[in-house]
Formats: C-alpha cells, structure tokens, sequence
C-alpha cells in the first residue's frame, strides 16, 4: 500500500526515479513501510538515515502532481517539483558534465520524451538559466544564488531571486522562508518580520530550518513552544482538515512522534471526507 493512494498523480516516470535512486546509491524503499514517517510522505529509497519519497497534498488541485522530498526527521526538504523535473535536471547535468550515458538515459527516459542529448547546447542558455527557466528547480539551489548575489554585493539580485523562489514553490514553507532571509541580510527589518509572518501561515514541516529562530524572526517572544497550532488542532468549531493541518504542525514543532499523531490523524481525514488520504496517514 502506498503509491495507489496516489490515485491519478501516480508518476508515469516512477520507475525512472527509482533507476536514478539506484545509481546513485540510495536503497529502495518500500512505500508501504511508512512507521516513522511523517504521515503523508510515500517513502521510496533510503540513504544514510535521509528518506526520498513523494509527498501526498491532502488538498492537492486537479493538476498537482507529488513533489519528490526528502527528510532525516520532522522537515520535508523539497528535492523536485515532480518526478519529470528530477529526471529532466539529471539528464541535462550529464550533458553538461559530459558524461552522458546512453544506457542509464534509456532506463529513466525511455521514450526520450523528457530530454534528448544536446538540447542544452541548442538552447543557448547557461546550464542554470536552462535549469530554471526549463526544469525547475530546488530550495538549495536557490539559496545558493541568493548567498552568491549577496556575496558580490549585488543586494537587489538577491531580494529579486528571493522573490521568486517564494512565488515558485506553491505550499512549501521553504521558498517564503528565503525570502523572508534575504530581506533580513539586506536590513530590511520590519518586510523580513512580515514576510516571515507570511511564511508561518505555510505547513511548518516545510520549513526547512528549525522553528524557533525563524519565529523570533516572525517576531514570536520566547518561550517558543507549539502551544499557538496545539489550540488550533484542539478547535473542534474548526474544519477538520485544517485540525489536523495544525496538528501536523505541533508535530513538526515539537519533534514529536509522528506514529503518535496518525490515530487523530485518520479520524480528522475520515470526517472531512478525504478517505484517501486517512487511509495513507493510518500507516497501515
């Protein structure tokens, strides 16, 4: 059990992916094996306590297809915005690094239909324009392009390049967060209080980062607890989607165990009519 639970947005490319994992020396990972795990993450490969899967919106719009993530605990770190762009990414890198290999671009691609070799050079572009203006990229890659804005002292790239990270990664916490950052270095107090309030309203489990530093910046006084989303969560006049939104939060917060969590968890799914997803949260 665990990737049928994907419905429609099961990848087409999965077994691309998995090819990819094992190459690269990750262990595949049955997706029914979830005890651990945050609740909604459909585990696929392992690798030196860092879990790669694909995580299951409970809310997902009719086009949303599962990000790949990865995480080592609480925080779901995004690794692709689908699976396709993951490939895609792969692909054009060993273009780039001329290593190219024909028969590992079978086994990812087989039809070709994501990238053929040479497309870069066609392209014109640099191989990190082609990556964001083609593929999409992760949260590290852009952090990294902001600190070297920043290092360069160009303060304006890096506040244009957080703009777009934080409207890039529709749900994720993470882009917002570096936002939120970038305005923070460049001395613009009050819009990084704000924007880190804007960012708190997102899944604090894809924050990125620990909480309470990135709270202080929001302008939370200590102590820092997860009291604020544990009330919430407790609101039965509150949609029960939500509920248990919060109550995935006070997990994230408090470093809790997420097991303990999944009973709720279902209950709260089952009653706002999202079968599907309380049967993936059960863990069973």
């Amino acid at each position: 059990m665990g990737l049928e639970l994907l419905g429609t947005s099961t990848p087409e490319r999965l077994e691309g992916l998995r090819a990819w994992a094992l190459a690269t020396g990750w262990t595949l990972r049955d997706p029914g094996e979830r005890a651990g795990l945050m609740p909604l993450l459909v585990p696929l490969a392992q690798r030196f306590g860092t879990t790669l899967g694909l995580l299951r919106w409970p809310t997902p719009d009719p086009d949303t297809v599962p990000p790949v993530v990865r995480t080592n605990g609480w925080q779901l770190h995004l690794v692709a915005p689908s699976v396709d762009a993951l490939l895609h990414r792969v692909l054009v890198e060993q273009d780039a690094e001329g290593t190219w290999d024909d028969r590992f671009a079978e086994a990812v691609d087989p039809t070709g239909a994501l990238y053929s070799r040479g497309m870069l050079g066609a392209s014109r572009l640099p191989l990190p324009a082609y990556l964001l203006m083609r593929v999409g990229m992760d949260h590290d890659f852009f952090a990294r392009l902001i600190d070297r804005h920043f290092e360069r002292g160009d303060v304006q790239a890096a506040l244009v390049t957080g703009d777009r990270v934080a409207r890039s990664t529709h749900g994720f916490a993470r882009g917002l967060a570096l936002r939120a950052h970038s305005l923070e270095r460049a001395g613009k107090l009050d819009e990084a209080r704000d924007a880190a309030r804007v960012t708190l309203l997102e899944p604090v489990w894809t924050l990125g980062e620990p909480f309470a530093p990135f709270a202080r910046l929001a302008g939370w006084s200590d102590p820092i607890t997860s009291i604020a989303f544990k009330r919430l969560a407790d609101d039965d006049t509150k949609p029960p989607a939500d509920r248990a939104a919060h109550r995935l939060d006070q997990v994230a917060v408090d470093q809790g165990a997420w097991d303990d969590a999944r009973p709720e968890l279902e209950a709260l799914y089952r009653e706002a009519g999202l079968e599907d997803v309380a049967t993936l949260v059960n863990g069973a």
